[in-house]
């Protein structure tokens, strides 16, 4: 059941913040990945605000059907533009992923901890 979760643009304030906001994706028996992606480009997003605002991206995962979240993956994101390792460029995107642990009833869910002032994001968690 390989899907993707769309993080609509959203302005966040500092504080933690879950996509779903409730509930979560269904990861499927045989899923073996999760990829959460953010988008740096939107105006007020990561490239656009100072390198004091940042925010903690996280894969959580429950093997329980949403009783109880565990965080599978993490990264830090600052504010400001980066260089993308890979081209040398700007990056537009920062990202997480993970091979979660084989199991029944597994749901996905990404959260943004955001810190230093409001940001502006987007994105994508995807199960394959």
């Amino acid at each position: 059941m390989a899907g993707t979760l769309t993080i609509p643009l959203v302005t966040l304030p500092a504080g933690a913040h879950v996509f779903p906001a409730s509930g979560g994706h269904p990861v499927a028996d045989t899923d073996t990945a999760a990829a959460l992606s953010i988008d740096r480009t939107p105006a007020g997003g990561f490239n656009a605000v100072s390198a004091q605002v940042t925010a903690l991206i996280a894969v959580l995962l429950s093997r329980d059907g949403g009783a109880t979240w565990d965080q599978v993956a993490a990264g830090g994101v600052a504010g400001g533009p980066v260089t993308d390792r890979a081209s040398g460029g700007p990056a537009t995107v920062s990202n997480v992923a993970v091979t979660p642990a084989a199991g029944t009833g597994r749901l996905a869910r990404a959260q943004v901890t955001v810190a230093g002032g409001p940001v502006a994001v987007q994105g994508t968690l995807t199960v394959t």
